[in-house]
């Protein structure tokens, strides 16, 4: 099921687009933009060792601002941990961890709906 909503946090609008498949063990993906952005800027793949509950991530898609990294990174990981499946997660444009916090809570409500 794709999912594409937009979101207003604090000043900012963001388009978050959810694929969450019903096969279970399938790839969630989420893709967060602000609406003024046009680049691409960070893309990670996350998987989980179901043996070692292990979490490893790749970068697909890199970028300067390392704060927006982090946080892409750190959505990853909790998605995959929280569902025990792969994560494809990609964020663009400015992104604070206060904007973060509530963007994150608004993902996870897309989903859980």
């Amino acid at each position: 099921m794709i999912i594409d909503k937009c979101i207003e946090v604090l000043d900012c609008e963001y388009q978050v687009v959810i694929n969450r498949p019903s096969q279970e063990k399938s790839p969630i993906t989420v893709y967060i933009n602000q609406i003024s952005n046009a680049l691409v800027n960070c893309y990670i793949y996350t998987i989980l060792n179901p043996l070692t509950h292990q979490v490893y991530s790749t970068v697909l898609q890199n970028t300067d601002n390392h704060q927006l990294f982090d946080i892409t990174k750190n959505l990853g990981h909790m998605l995959t941990k929280k569902y025990q499946c792969p994560s494809y997660v990609n964020i663009n444009g400015d992104l604070t961890l206060e904007y973060y916090t509530m963007l994150l809570k608004a993902v996870i409500d897309i989903i859980e709906s």
